[in-house]
């Protein structure tokens, strides 16, 4: 588990190095839906760990728009999550901001988004 989340911040620190030499970010050229593909390096659908807990990931999106907004939905065994905020650019990362004091830090390379959260790393493709 400790290797996938080096692996996790090893792909936000690459995507940052490879954003810094292209000028940035601009939200017209990041926005559209990005599918769920791994979780901590796994393909879903499949069982994720998750700290102590095994949870069947079947499946979610995020969605990113140009105007500064962004919506998600995730699919487990157990539940269906759908959630919406803001963003902004911070430097070359991107900060998802929602309902709650947390934020979320992200990041796209070409056709790929990388969120980490809580010592999660999820994967996404357009």
């Amino acid at each position: 588990m400790k290797r996938i989340r080096r692996a996790g911040a090893a792909v936000l620190v690459a995507a940052a190095i490879l954003l810094s030499a292209c000028g940035g970010l601009n939200p017209e050229e990041i926005a559209g839906r990005y599918t769920l593909t791994r979780v901590n390096g796994v393909t879903i659908p499949d069982f994720v760990d998750i700290g102590d807990v095994a949870l069947e990931v079947l499946g979610g999106w995020w969605q990113i728009n140009s105007d500064f907004t962004w919506s998600s939905h995730f699919e487990t065994g157990t539940t269906i999550a759908d959630n919406s905020g803001t963003y902004r650019f911070e430097d070359i990362l991107i900060i998802f901001s929602d309902d709650s004091p947390l934020t979320t830090t992200g990041s796209v390379v070409e056709n790929s988004l990388t969120i980490q959260d809580v010592g999660i790393v999820w994967f996404f493709e357009k």
